[in-house]
């Protein structure tokens, strides 16, 4: 079971699909389990568990190259190590190393990597799609961090131009020193100093509202400028799911060719 859990870390740290797993796993077993009747030097039996451990990985997984039969063979390896030192954390603040308590520390592991993994293969996922943009509003410039969205296909009726999506984060270091929070959502005149500005529906899976809509005089994506680029504001804390404070609009994708 233990050596079950290692392939099983082995493979969600290398992103790596894993083959008869459980055939392998049993007989492992089989095979540490007779290890006792050979007599071995230590010596002897460390060359052994490397020799079991080379057929666990070539039954395991899918490989053509040494390179990565050598990136699979050296984490599997490192992850045994880790395994002997959980043992030995748990003979010290535990007082015992039964079975029991090593495969609990042991799938304690595995999750914690299996956690850690998804949420750095998803990190970079959505760095992948972001990048620096570039606003500019009455000659003052600010730089954000901005997320290419391929599901906002919102446009604006009013100008029939892509609109982008901004934080209040955004929205107040350009324009919190003439309009507040409470403007927007009573409507006061004050919001009439935005160029264009206006309200449009804006629905999403869960809930359909009005988000304020206008315009700046530039956004510069790379080399590429537009102006007059249309931007609502999204009440939404998007930076927590995007690690951005801008949402792009699709159109830059297919339209710039933005990546």
């Amino acid at each position: 079971m233990i050596n079950l859990i290692i392939l099983k870390t082995t493979a969600v740290v290398l992103n790596e699909d894993v083959k008869w797993i459980f055939l392998s796993s049993f007989l492992g077993a089989n095979l540490v389990a007779i290890l006792p009747h050979f007599f071995l030097s230590k010596t002897g039996m460390i060359v052994y568990s490397l020799g079991v451990s080379i057929w666990f990985i070539c039954l395991s997984f899918d490989f053509k190259t040494l390179k990565k039969f050598l990136r699979l063979y050296s984490t599997y390896v490192l992850l045994i190590v880790c395994c002997f030192g959980i043992a030995i954390l748990l003979k010290d603040y535990v007082g015992t190393t039964s079975i029991i308590v090593l495969l609990c520390g042991v799938i304690g592991m595995y999750c914690v990597v299996k956690f850690v993994a998804r949420q750095s293969r998803r990190k970079r996922s959505i760095e992948a799609f972001c990048s620096e943009v570039e606003m500019v509003e009455r000659g003052i410039s600010t730089k954000w961090k901005a997320f290419l969205d391929s599901g906002n296909l919102l446009f604006d009726p009013l100008t029939d131009k892509p609109v982008n999506l901004v934080n209040y984060r955004v929205f107040n270091n350009l324009f919190g020193k003439q309009i507040t929070l409470e403007d927007v959502i009573k409507r006061t005149d004050k919001v009439k100093r935005l160029k264009m500005a206006h309200y449009i529906r804006f629905s999403t899976l869960n809930n359909s509202d009005s988000i304020l809509v206008f315009q700046i005089d530039k956004l510069k994506i790379g080399e590429r400028v537009e102006k007059d680029a249309v931007f609502g504001l999204s009440l939404k804390n998007f930076n927590s799911a995007f690690g951005s404070d801008v949402i792009l609009h699709n159109y830059y994708a297919t339209e710039w060719g933005l990546k």
